[in-house]
């Protein structure tokens, strides 16, 4: 019977303990298929949370390329502007020293490029009270400067009668001629236009610019105009004798003085007052700001001489003109009659 209980016990334990092992087993497979879910919940997390890190990186990298994008065209905007407040400072002043009796007004300007601009200035001139259009010039420049300046008369036709045109409007070319510059190569003499005169009707204003056989001061050069004459520019020169002997090129720099036709308040320079003026002018950075300079230096040295001048009247008035020794050459300019160019 002891027997018998005694492997009755061993018996229960033995089953107690397939019990316990089957339910570690159980639970150890549990747990192993709890692993895999893990496994797999962070694996799409991970996926999930490097696709947000990409698209978080590609966001930042749009937010500071526009912001980039932004502060470069503030700045380059800003740049162009100040370029072309610079710009508007001088040039206008410079045509208006440069070319005869010519004014020179702001225009629209417009970007070209990214980092260019291109500025209009309107020209016209005056013929007595009567304002004239020319055309318009260009200055192309960038943000650093760089200015490329259109010569106000770059563009001319010239007729089989030897007159010369400005494009677009066809208004009549106004040339002086220097004392000391030879043009035997373009003329047999330098033109004497008085006998257009006969073809203009009595009551038209005409404009005209005269030469001179020699260098006048201020005081002489108006005291050779006759009554109902009126000076407008006058051209002086910017180069010795001898300069313009050897370099005959020299002549067709052009340097000159408003004396008539005034408007937004100018008024007539003394020699003195153009002198500071091109030295003002010389100290805003530009091309020309040499060329001014030097002209400055030219003319406080060597005083302001006149070789020519760009006049207005009525053709009688005109023609009294014709018969002094000391005009060398006269061309016609514009011509206005009852409000009409011709």
């Amino acid at each position: 019977m002891k027997d018998e209980e005694k492997n009755k016990d061993k018996r229960d334990k033995m089953d107690n303990r397939n019990e316990i092992d089957k339910d570690e087993i159980k639970n150890a497979l549990d747990d192993a298929k709890l692993s895999d879910n893990i496994s797999f919940d962070e694996g799409r997390f991970l996926r999930k949370a490097k696709w947000i890190s990409t698209l978080r990186t590609v966001a930042i990298s749009l937010i500071v390329a526009a912001a980039f994008l932004i502060l470069a065209v503030v700045v380059t905007q800003e740049l162009l502007s100040r370029q072309e407040w610079r710009i508007s400072d001088i040039y206008p002043s410079i045509i208006r020293y440069s070319t005869p009796n010519t004014i020179a007004i702001e225009g629209d300007s417009y970007d070209t490029g990214f980092i260019g601009r291109r500025k209009n200035f309107y020209l016209f001139r005056m013929v007595g009270k009567k304002p004239i259009a020319v055309g318009t010039t260009i200055t192309d420049f960038q943000v650093w400067g760089g200015e490329q300046f259109w010569n106000p008369s770059r563009s001319t036709i010239k007729t089989e009668d030897g007159r010369e045109y400005l494009l677009p409007n066809m208004v009549p070319a106004l040339k002086f001629f220097h004392p000391a510059a030879k043009y035997d190569e373009f003329y047999d003499k330098p033109p004497r236009e008085f006998d257009l005169l006969a073809n203009v009707p009595e009551n038209s204003t005409v404009e005209m610019a005269v030469s001179f056989s020699h260098l006048l001061s201020r005081e002489e050069m108006k005291a050779l105009l006759p009554a109902g004459v009126e000076p407008m520019w006058g051209a002086i020169t910017a180069y010795s004798d001898k300069e313009i002997e050897k370099k005959n090129y020299l002549a067709d720099r052009l340097v000159g003085i408003p004396l008539g036709g005034f408007v937004n308040g100018e008024h007539e320079l003394s020699d003195e007052e153009f002198i500071q003026e091109l030295d003002t002018l010389s100290k805003i950075p530009s091309h020309s700001s040499r060329a001014l300079s030097r002209t400055a230096s030219f003319l406080r040295q060597n005083g302001v001489k006149f070789y020519g001048v760009v006049v207005v009247g009525k053709p009688e008035a005109l023609l009294k003109l014709a018969d002094n020794p000391t005009i060398s050459a006269a061309v016609m300019g514009a011509v206005e009659w009852q409000g009409m160019i011709r």
